[in-house]
């Protein structure tokens, strides 16, 4: 049977009479954004059908021709065979080429032991829904599992659309027919509520379908949250960096030194109270508290609550030489390759001589200036912090001057409240046993007492950050400073020797002496930094903060740190992997103009977006094709084509989508986002915009109003009418979308077409004279071992599109749930297997995207029951619309409901939960840090030294990368050590060690 695709055109009751009839004057075609296959017979019988007068054009009572079983049916040959062809494909491919369709059972940094099972030729289809949601957040990340339960929501809800559908769709079946079906015979139609006659009353049934639909809905969002709040809390309570690490940004002017900064959270976390645990452990490890010396500069590890804390710094000119390094590093490894694996010397074509040994000198002058230059920007800091200690122990002791002079005025046994030098210092506490020093960081200090015989108890010390400083200490603090040691020596040891003579000397003597220190040291600095100054190591306005417990870290998010807005935000932290380095830092004037940017361009790409579409629309059309010579010439010689071009108006609309997708990623970086998971947050919000507005709602009211626009300017009424018949009779072109988009989808994501493409294409070009070489991506080319990330925002924007088909036309036209219901158990065999053999774990927002999924599935609902009431409204049916009311306000007071406590729950461990793993990580002995410790330090400055990882033992040596005296033969075999800064060495480093991978300086320090 021969097709020709034509506009649908809904017949409409005359405005002035009983006739029916439809609009057909100044129809233009070639306007049309989106038409329905018609058969041709049936085309032309009601064309000769009709006459024309001067307003209107009557048909025949046999009522207009409609398609859409013709249009599914063609659909269904097309793409339902290529999947099925294409599943089939892949079921053999899996299991015979095992590195292409399974990377994470051999790429050692992704490896799973869920990777080690393949199953069966069909059964990995419904056996890989068998794994537990642990079981998937362990080995596949918090987002691989979240995306996997969205699908499984959608499989619940297309299932109750499918047996509400056993009750409607006899309903519709059996109507008598309205004015727009009566005569038809396409069963799609006649399953619809466009068969349903206008103020029938089996809309009731449409009603009563309408609150199981919703009702069921809601009902399974609360309980989708309290699943999520065990896999979420499960995630966050993980021993992982991120989870007891915050993001500080904004941090104000007097907080963006080391010193300062670390102080002002550890004071945090004492003033709470969560650090018992440490102090215990300090406690065991130096005698007690004082008993002990702790380095002033260098706290031991967990002391006060924070296990490390770093100021981001400008390093534009390292970040330069760290980038030629690595480039040099990748050129002499491939030298090195090239001269053992083919026994050739390759030659440098300026000097003639070898090229490693070039390529090696210039990395050692690379290494060089790198260590140098990151010596120098550490040098500047513990400067600076030196002299913001010096300062500090400055005001404590004038303070204690004040104190004691205070103290001597008065009567012996009488106690005088402590007071402050500064006049904004805030009341202090009740008097202690020991006079307590504020601290410049805090604002919240707490005082001291003196005892009745004017000395302090045990001669010593304490600032409010927790540190006790008695005459040893200050001894300490300024032998410290290399430029002030010999005056700091018989300053402090005249203050120790003077403090138990008399209280006001030894506060004068104290202070003098400290100022002196505090002079010394401030010019000795200055003439450093005057000396090396450059723009590498100048503090930014952001850091990251690693805490000693959950505690600590969840209370620091949810409190306010400072008394003016948009300053010191404490922000979940991101996966150091994960770190957008540049976005670091930015002040909050570049934050707000970079999202009020985004915005903007964002809104006006979504009002132009209708432009591009639907000229993508007529283009897609047959009409508009054949205005293309060389296709209408074609399509003469080759009429069966023409069901075939039919089908590319909603394949072209999914290339649109596409390519939105990228556009809008770059809008979103200019929100200055901190991590990859934070963009693909943003445009995830973005793409699901563009999908409500432009995939849906454009696309269902303006498929056919904009046909009819000169007949609605003719008379406005029109508009109800054809809204009414529209939106039913739009359910199949979305099907079509829904199916093309899986299908197409599917079949690329599951062959892998564009990975396997891109490694043939490697593995041509580019280097690949050993295993490291091969594996490595070479100017964007990727080979197999090198997964691209799984792009989650793009995904989980298009299951929205899904799930407003869904509520929009699960009762107006129930067939669409049973091929929803098809397309979400295909896509979640589909991305479980892909998750398990294929994608790496990163980047993962930890279940951010799945909150704004949720976030978004309110206004879904809200969509499609705002849209059956206005349907039914349009069809003349008072009492049903009225009933749909209370669900409005039900669905209403549910938003409200889940806007008070839910998403709240889904950011935080509760306390409660905090205190339990806290209490568990320190039975028997304190909890490890190991996993913080220089993970949120910057790239730039990891490493100050590195070597080709590919050097034989004989290089190491003639490079001086082994010490002769360190050198020894174990068993035949040489081993060689690296040796740090300090001279001791690490352990050591063997053949297999080298080969797989690790570096000779790992841990930052220069190898001699």
């Amino acid at each position: 049977m021969m097709f020709k695709q034509q506009q649908l055109r809904p017949f409409l009751l005359h405005p002035e009479g009983d006739d029916y009839s439809y609009y057909n004057n100044n129809y233009d075609s070639s306007f049309v954004p989106f038409r329905f296959l018609q058969d041709e017979s049936s085309t032309s019988s009601s064309s000769n059908s009709t006459t024309t007068t001067n307003t209107t054009t009557t048909t025949s009572s046999s009522g207009p021709s409609f398609n859409d079983a013709a249009t599914l049916s063609n659909t269904l040959r097309v793409y339902g065979i290529f999947f099925l062809v294409v599943l089939l494909v892949f079921c053999y491919l899996r299991k015979r080429y095992v590195r292409v369709y399974n990377v994470r059972s051999w790429v050692s940094e992704w490896k799973t032991p869920l990777a080690n099972e393949q199953y069966g030729f069909i059964s990995w289809m419904y056996k890989l829904y068998l794994l537990s949601d642990t079981e998937l957040l362990d080995e596949c990340g918090m987002d691989a599992v979240c995306y996997t339960r969205v699908l499984e929501l959608g499989v619940k809800l297309a299932a109750m659309g499918m047996l509400t559908s056993i009750v409607l769709i006899p309903i519709y079946v059996t109507a008598s027919g309205s004015s727009e079906t009566r005569g038809t015979t396409d069963i799609i139609v006649r399953m619809s509520t466009t068969n349903v006659a206008s103020g029938s009353f089996r809309f009731l049934a449409t009603v009563l379908a309408a609150y199981v639909i919703f009702g069921y809905a809601m009902y399974t969002i609360l309980c989708e949250f309290e699943w999520f709040y065990m896999m979420r809390h499960q995630f966050l309570k993980k021993t992982l960096p991120r989870n007891y690490t915050v993001y500080v940004r904004c941090v104000p002017e007097e907080y963006m030194t080391q010193t300062t900064f670390r102080r002002y959270f550890e004071r945090f976390a004492n003033g709470i109270g969560f650090h018992k645990h440490d102090h215990d452990h300090d406690h065991n490890n130096h005698g007690g508290e004082g008993g002990g010396e702790t380095p002033l500069l260098e706290p031991s590890t967990g002391s006060g609550g924070v296990v490390e804390s770093t100021i981001a710094l400008e390093t534009p000119n390292l970040k330069k030489k760290v980038a030629e390094r690595e480039k040099v590093l990748v050129q002499l490894e491939h030298a090195i390759d090239v001269e053992d694996t083919k026994g050739v010397v390759p030659q440098d074509r300026n000097t003639g001589q070898s090229k490693v040994d070039v390529l090696w000198d210039q990395l050692d002058v690379l290494n060089d200036e790198i260590a140098s230059m990151t010596e120098h920007i550490e040098q500047m800091q513990q400067s600076e912090d030196r002299e913001e200690e010096i300062r500090i122990l400055n005001e404590e002791a004038e303070e204690q001057q004040q104190q004691q002079r205070v103290m001597s005025s008065s009567e012996p046994s009488q106690q005088v409240p402590p007071t402050s030098s500064s006049s904004s210092s805030p009341k202090r506490s009740p008097p202690r046993h020991t006079s307590t020093i504020p601290s410049t960081i805090g604002e919240d200090d707490s005082g001291g007492s003196i005892q009745p015989n004017g000395r302090q108890n045990n001669d010593t010390v304490s600032s409010s950050s927790g540190r006790t400083y008695s005459g040893n200490n200050l001894q300490t603090a300024a032998s410290a400073i290399k430029s002030a040691g010999s005056l700091a020596n018989r300053a402090v040891g005249m203050a120790a020797t003077t403090v138990t003579k008399g209280a006001n000397a030894a506060a004068d003597v104290t202070t003098g002496a400290v100022k002196g220190v505090a002079d010394v040291t401030t010019g000795a600095v200055k003439g450093v930094v005057s000396l090396f100054y450059s723009e590498d190591g100048k503090p930014l306005n952001a850091g990251f903060v690693s805490f000693t417990n959950l505690q600590a870290t969840y209370a620091a998010m949810q409190m306010i740190h400072y008394s003016q807005p948009f300053a010191m935000e404490v922000l979940e932290a991101p996966s150091p992997n994960d770190i957008i380095w540049a976005n670091v830092g930015k002040k909050h004037k570049e934050l707000q103009v970079g999202k009020l940017i985004s915005f903007s361009l964002t809104t006006l790409l979504c009002f132009f977006w209708t432009i591009p579409m639907s000229f993508i629309s007529s283009l897609s059309s047959i009409e508009g094709l054949q205005e293309i010579d060389w296709i209408n010439n074609m399509l003469e010689t080759s009429p069966w084509l023409e069901p075939v071009l039919g089908q590319l108006a909603p394949l072209l609309i999914v290339v649109a989508n596409f390519a939105l997708k990228y556009i809008l990623e770059f809008l979103s970086s200019f929100e200055g986002p901190i991590s990859g998971a934070v963009v693909q947050a943003s445009l995830f919000g973005k793409l699901a915009v563009f999908m409500i507005i432009q995939t849906f709602i454009v696309s269902a009211i303006s498929g056919s109003l904009i046909s009819q626009f000169t007949a609605m300017a003719q008379d406005i009424s029109l508009f109800v009418d054809l809204l009414a018949n529209s939106l039913p009779n739009q359910s199949t072109y979305f099907i079509q979308i829904l199916l093309v988009d899986t299908a197409v989808s599917l079949s690329v994501e599951l062959l892998r077409v564009v990975p396997v493409a891109q490694a043939t294409v490697r593995s041509f070009i580019g280097p690949d004279l050993t295993e490291k070489e091969r594996e490595t991506t070479w100017m964007g080319i990727r080979p197999l071992a090198d997964p691209r990330e799984f792009e989650h925002a793009d995904l989980m924007s298009l299951t929205v599109l899904y799930f407003v088909v869904y509520f929009v036309y699960a009762v107006l036209a129930p067939i669409v749930s049973v091929f929803l219901f098809i397309c979400f158990l295909l896509i979640g065999s589909a991305y479980r297997h892909q998750f398990v053999y294929i994608y790496p774990t990163k980047p993962d927002s930890g279940g951010a995207l799945y909150v704004q999924f949720m976030k978004i599935m309110p206004t879904c609902i809200l969509i499609g029951e705002v849209t059956i009431a206005g349907f039914l409204a349009l069809k003349r049916t008072p009492a049903a619309s009225a009933l749909l009311i209370p669900l409005l306000v039900i669905t209403v007071l549910f938003v409200v409901y889940l806007s008070q406590q839910h998403f709240k729950l889904t950011k935080y461990l509760s306390a409660r939960q905090c205190m339990e793993l806290d209490r568990k990580n320190n039975i028997g002995k304190p909890m490890d840090f190991e996993f913080l410790k220089g993970r949120y330090v910057q790239p730039e400055m990891r490493e100050k030294r590195k070597y080709p990882e590919n050097a034989s033992l004989n290089r190491q040596r003639a490079r001086g990368m082994i010490r002769a005296d360190l050198s020894s033969t174990r068993g035949g075999e040489e081993t060689s050590f690296s040796v740090d800064s300090n001279g001791d060495s690490n352990k050591p480093r063997g053949a297999l060690e080298r080969i797989l991978g690790n570096r000779y300086a790992a841990d930052g320090r220069s190898t001699a």
